[in-house]
């Protein structure tokens, strides 16, 4: 019993050091979270699709308010937070074929975008307890589990490539160098993750449409934006979609349609779906022509 006790000791020391240390090490992991730009009356809403626009929307008159793994529950809080503390005339958000996933509903920065509830004094008793848990507490923090999760993930890849010499440091070839099967490979991977049924998430859409009532409410002009695909990817989705751009256009609300756009510019990929730097500042142009 006493070898127990001391056994329970030290392993609740050691969780009570790292608690310390990362508490204090989070802030500067995620403070990126809580930027944004407001010298802009309009705004990007997206993740990271939208997130690896960088400040390149300004170039547009458009701060960057996106962030990765952002759902629609995330982003209409900063929706919110944004019209209480600034001019607020026109959202661009993103309606891709998976932001309505269940994975979109599981994956995502509840744990962070409830801050703005906080902040605002709007959060019920559940969210309040839930934030300082989460804060104080790391090991209940999802962002700090992720990180967790993948270093633990990626050292099992690493195992596995051993004896898949095909996978071994395939995200790490630029997208435009890889050769076929290597793009087929992070493509299905890609497509498995962000659509893993054939049902939407519902909770996804009521936060959606609250999104699209607000900003009526507040006569927000508001314009959906799907991103460009690779034409890797596009093969595999095919006409499959969880059809957040229909929940817009169902509404007669704008969207504009960029998701086949760089279908033949492999150069402007870092992976199956999300823009590199050259092809972040292609689609600000594209923009740009359209007057925005």
């Amino acid at each position: 019993m006493e070898k127990f006790l001391k056994s329970a000791f030290r392993f609740t020391l050691i969780i009570l050091v790292l608690n310390v240390i990362i508490f204090f090490v989070k802030d500067l992991l995620f403070k990126e979270y809580y930027k944004y730009s407001d010298k802009y009356n309009s705004y990007l809403l997206a993740d990271s699709h939208g997130w690896k626009l960088r400040d390149y929307t300004e170039r547009m008159g458009v701060a960057n308010f996106s962030y990765h793994s952002e759902s629609y529950r995330d982003l209409n809080r900063k929706l919110t937070y944004l019209i209480e503390n600034e001019e607020v005339d026109t959202v661009f958000l993103s309606v891709d074929d998976h932001t309505l996933s269940p994975y979109r509903e599981k994956s995502n920065n509840d744990y962070k975008s409830v801050k703005y509830d906080y902040i605002r004094g709007g959060y019920n008793l559940i969210d309040y307890i839930k934030f300082k848990l989460q804060y104080y507490v790391v090991i209940f923090d999802p962002n700090i589990r992720a990180i967790i999760s993948h270093f633990f993930t990626e050292q099992a890849l690493k195992l596995v490539e051993k004896e898949n010499p095909e996978r071994v440091s395939i995200k790490d070839i630029p997208w435009p160098q890889m050769n076929a099967k290597q793009r087929d490979i992070l493509a299905e991977e890609r497509l498995q993750e962000q659509f893993p049924s054939e049902k939407h998430s519902d909770k996804l859409e009521e936060s959606l449409v609250e999104i699209i009532n607000t900003c009526r409410e507040h006569n927000i002009t508001l314009i959906g934006i799907k991103f460009p695909l690779s034409d890797e990817y596009l093969e595999k989705l095919g006409e499959f979609s969880y059809d957040a751009d229909s929940v817009l256009i169902s509404r007669g609300i704008k969207v504009l349609d960029f998701k086949e756009s760089f279908r033949n510019n492999d150069e402007y990929f870092e992976d199956p779906d999300h823009l590199n730097r050259t092809g972040a500042n292609k689609l600000i142009d594209s923009l740009i022509l359209m007057q925005f």
